[in-house]
């Protein structure tokens, strides 16, 4: 029960803002730990689902735009600002590391079959 003598899903009814935020916590978390310990993460559902809470929030945002927010709720934005703060920045370096690989790939590739007709320095070694 919630502290106001609330089911959980009395109280998502009663405030599905704070239901939303909840859930945006939750994947954001989860995404999180998936980048920090290198398990799987299906990248599609978390997408996906990060694109259904941000409209939820939206039409949320809109609804709510004119009320001034409790201490509560601004505390909880100001940790969920925090939280994706930190998940772009996970996911940034996750970037950099696969674009890192790709160009170390791509090289080796293009060495591997290059037989030297352009290359400054002629053919390699045992080819021409």
């Amino acid at each position: 029960m919630t502290p106001a003598g609330l089911s959980a899903e009395a109280a998502v009814a009663a405030d599905p803002l704070a239901a939303a935020l909840a859930r945006a916590e939750d994947v954001v978390g989860r995404e999180i730990a998936a980048l920090r310990s290198g398990d799987p993460l299906d990248l599609s559902e978390t997408t996906f689902r990060k694109s259904q809470i941000y409209l939820d929030l939206v039409r949320l945002g809109r609804e709510a735009a004119l009320a001034r927010p409790t201490p509560d709720l601004a505390r909880r934005l100001d940790a969920l600002r925090t939280l994706i703060a930190e998940d772009v920045a996970l996911l940034a370096l996750h970037m950099d590391a696969v674009r890192r690989i790709s160009d170390i790939i791509t090289d080796a590739v293009r060495q591997d079959t290059s037989d030297g007709t352009y290359s400054v320095t002629g053919a390699p070694a045992g080819r021409a």
